[in-house]
């Protein structure tokens, strides 16, 4: 009978160099839906270059909210999806920003013209 491995429980903060490595390592192995999914989402994380808060809350801090729920510093923002939002999202103009922050909404399994329940 084989000897059992020892389970190393990793005791460090994970850095950004971890992260990095984990990333190229999902973007190399993964399909390309898998890779289009997490890359949108990536991209929404941001928000839309044209400084309009209304939007950035009714998706970016939507998607943070659902992607990331804790761990994210406190100015970055992020809320529950709200009244009001689903009007701000559909009425966006046409553009890359919205590309992706759809996509996103997809990906996370949230309904772009519908207030989302937090998940628990």
């Amino acid at each position: 009978m084989k000897p059992k491995k020892k389970v190393q429980i990793r005791t460090k903060k994970p850095t950004f160099k971890d992260a990095q490595k984990y990333l190229r390592a999902f973007f190399k192995r993964a399909n390309d839906y898998e890779k289009g999914s997490l890359w949108d989402v990536l991209s929404a994380l941001r928000g839309p270059d044209d400084q309009n808060s209304e939007v950035k809350m009714a998706t970016t801090a939507v998607i943070r909210q659902t992607f990331l729920p804790q761990g994210l510093p406190d100015y970055l923002g992020q809320w529950d999806d709200a009244e009001g939002f689903p009007a701000h999202r559909t009425n966006m103009e046409q553009g890359h920003f919205r590309s992706h922050a759809r996509d996103a909404f997809v990906a996370l399994g949230l309904k772009w013209g519908k207030v989302n329940k937090p998940a628990k």
